[in-house]
């Protein structure tokens, strides 16, 4: 048993003689000789498990701070324009059209803003630490931001677009 090597499935014991009670100790050395065989490979299957497990949770905690500094790093410039939108919508110079554009500028930063906040969001929910508010959404306010953001898009580029609300949609939807 000694120069065995439990890497390999054992081989069997075989004695070159008539059949006594030493038939009986081979057979057992055989039986723990397979019964060691699987416990080995269960032990190293255990271990892959446990490693994988280790990296995966490591690469998870990598994955969380990487988001956290990106919200940072995102979200510290657009703060900054969107402050500098609200300042230039105070303008009272400004003509009409050049505020709507500011106010265009201003949405579109908000609403990018909430796609940062969102991603850091999907961070915190994989972590078990995001806390969820419900609450009333105006149907239509929604629907016009969107109409507003989209809009702008598509006269750049030219295109076609038209967003109603259905007159039998609900006043409000309730989400977080």
């Amino acid at each position: 048993m000694s120069d065995r090597d439990f890497h390999e499935p054992p081989s069997s014991f075989v004695l070159q003689r008539e059949p006594d009670e030493l038939d009986r100790v081979v057979s057992a050395f055989n039986a723990m000789g397979m019964r060691l065989h699987r416990a080995y490979l269960d032990e190293r299957a255990q271990a892959v498990e446990r490693e994988a497990r280790r990296m995966a949770e490591a690469a998870n905690r990598a994955k969380g701070k990487f988001l956290v500094n990106l919200h940072h790093e995102l979200s510290t410039p657009l703060n900054g324009i969107l402050g500098y939108a609200q300042i230039l919508g105070r303008d009272s110079t400004l003509s009409p059209r050049r505020r709507d554009r500011v106010a265009a500028i201003q949405q579109s930063g908000e609403h990018l803003l909430t796609l940062i906040d969102e991603t850091l969001d999907l961070a915190k929910i994989e972590a078990g630490k995001l806390r969820i508010v419900i609450c009333d959404v105006p149907l239509a306010g929604l629907v016009d931001s969107i109409r507003e953001i989209i809009g702008v898009k598509t006269s750049q580029r030219q295109l076609a677009f038209e967003c109603t609300l259905a007159a039998d949609a609900p006043y409000g939807v309730r989400a977080d």
